[in-house]
């Protein structure tokens, strides 16, 4: 991997507040894992802050929780975007609407989502009413107001693709397949089509502009041409990587016939290698698209301590040509990671931490 120029500054941020100034993008990477095991790595989620409001995309597994404990602004969360409804992308939702709730927020969240967000959402506000009823209970309306945990929900359907129809896309000219869903105070977040079928059926990436800089969130999706179309000259690119020589390894390896969890886990990684990105990949979508960063999330195999993290820079970071042909830089995302995008016509991007100095010095020297 090579090393960052001086023009990426590492730096912290270890209050809160301090995210919501409106001067530029900034990103906190809240979940980098996958569905499988990471005892260093929440699921997916990320936190954008523009305009003195905070966004979040995908709340997976483990992500409340670290919105908490790197003391994120979680109360203050405008709208959140979920690009699909794999488990890893939103088993915290319910977690993380409480804890807005709780910490201080008196208007609904907005939740915008494919098709079937109507579904995943009542089914999360189900399972929590009672806890919800018992805290207004023991605490008080007035100390809870019933605006907080309310919710508006808003079912994005880009070129008329659905559950039921996830092809209908396949009729729509390139520039049709991107929409934008929120659009105020100079934040502009656009929904466009990604590629994760056949595992699921309509999913999408997000790009968000403010001042002049940008970010795009692939979401989980093979290289497409989508992303390729909508990325353009973007500052950072976010984006789903697998590697995918390991998992057809794994494929081969773990796949005793008499022992149904490996027989099945088998097939599980043959199946990924279908549906995700490979980093040579990745950083091609990065070039063709001019970005200035790369960051590569949802990576496999997870790195859980410093031999696979240190082989991990390898197997990682084998771009050959690719690199040499492209300007930019990149990084693999770890949960806490910091990138700060100071409005036009500054170009920079700055990667830095978010972790709290204090009550994270122990895992920052472990990982």
């Amino acid at each position: 991997m090579r090393v960052m120029r001086a023009s990426y500054i590492d730096f912290s941020v270890p209050h809160k507040y301090a995210f919501l100034k409106d001067d530029g993008l900034r990103v906190v990477l809240c979940g980098t894992g996958t569905p499988f095991p990471d005892q260093t790595r929440a699921q997916q989620c990320i936190m954008v802050m523009a305009a003195g409001q905070s966004f979040l995309f995908d709340v997976g597994a483990g992500s409340a929780e670290n919105l908490q404990t790197l003391n994120l602004p979680v109360e203050n969360v405008t709208a959140l975007f979920l690009t699909h409804y794999h488990s890893d992308h939103i088993s915290d939702l319910g977690d993380m609407m409480q804890d807005r709730w709780t910490r201080g927020a008196s208007t609904p969240l907005e939740i915008y989502g494919p098709p079937g967000l109507h579904l995943v959402v009542d089914g999360f506000r189900q399972a929590y009413h009672l806890d919800t009823e018992s805290r207004v209970m023991h605490h008080g309306r007035d100390l809870l107001p019933a605006a907080g945990i309310e919710v508006n929900v808003t079912e994005v359907t880009v070129c008329g693709a659905s559950w039921d129809n996830g092809e209908a896309y396949k009729e729509c000219p390139m520039h049709a397949r991107q929409q934008v869903v929120y659009d105020r105070d100079g934040v502009r977040i656009s929904a466009h089509l990604v590629h994760h079928e056949p595992s699921w059926r309509v999913s999408y990436g997000y790009r968000v502009d403010y001042k002049g800089r940008s970010l795009v969130i692939s979401g989980d999706t093979v290289a497409c041409d989508e992303t390729r179309a909508f990325a353009k000259d973007v500052d950072l690119l976010i984006h789903d990587v697998v590697n995918v020589a390991i998992l057809d390894a794994f494929s081969g390896v773990v796949n005793d016939p008499e022992v149904v969890y490996q027989r099945r886990l088998s097939k599980f990684f043959f199946d990924l290698t279908e549906v995700h990105t490979s980093p040579e990949d990745a950083m091609g979508v990065a070039l063709d698209v001019g970005a200035k960063f790369l960051c590569l999330t949802h990576m496999w195999p997870p790195r859980r301590n410093p031999l696979l993290r240190t082989l991990g820079l390898r197997l990682w970071g084998r771009f050959s040509e690719l690199e040499k042909k492209w300007s930019g830089r990149w990084v693999q995302a770890d949960d806490g990671m910091l990138f700060e995008l100071p409005a036009a016509p500054s170009t920079e991007v700055l990667k830095g931490s978010a972790l709290n100095p204090f009550a994270f010095a122990l895992r920052k020297s472990f990982v």
